[in-house]
């Protein structure tokens, strides 16, 4: 899970923002973190904007909640 002690080792900031790529498992529940984001490493296949986040898989893409679930996008 991010918290504060480690968000500079995974965010950087300059003229654009970087996030360090995390398994899914690292994000915990998706319920109450509405807005949420972050970027994936273990998604599987190419899945479509919008669609549940699954990990397990080798490909990295953005992420963020619903307030729900872990979402493509």
């Amino acid at each position: 899970n991010v918290n504060s002690a480690n968000v500079q080792s995974i965010l950087k900031v300059g003229a654009y923002i970087t996030q360090t790529p995390i398994p899914l498992s690292n994000m915990g529940s998706a319920v109450g973190k509405t807005g949420a984001k972050a970027m994936i490493n273990d998604i599987v296949g190419s899945p479509t904007w919008g669609t549940t986040a699954v990990g397990g898989g080798g490909s990295t893409y953005p992420v963020w909640s619903n307030g729900s679930n872990w979402l493509i996008g």
